[in-house]
């Protein structure tokens, strides 16, 4: 009896770790996704060095009239992911 009891106790804890875990990771759709994740993991090769070519030795000085700088700001309030559209 003492075995059984334990078997089913330990059942029903598996049960709720499961339970909460499939919660956890956001349900049916979060289950999915980190399925998918796991499935298609691709493993990268190592990082290589990457050589550079070197710059000019000192700035070159522009006049302040030369050209206007490269800025450019784009200000959005409210902006929701389907409101830029053609």
């Amino acid at each position: 009896m003492s075995r059984i009891r334990t078997f089913l106790l330990s059942v029903i804890v598996l049960g709720i770790a499961g339970a909460a875990g499939y919660q956890a990771v956001g349900g049916r759709v979060g289950a999915t996704l980190l399925w998918v994740k796991l499935w298609m993991r691709v493993d990268y090769p190592a990082s290589r060095e990457v050589q550079w070519q070197a710059g000019p030795a000192e700035a070159q000085p522009t006049g302040a009239g030369a050209r206007p700088p490269n800025v450019i700001l784009i200000v959005a309030d409210d902006l929701g992911m389907n409101d830029i559209t053609l």
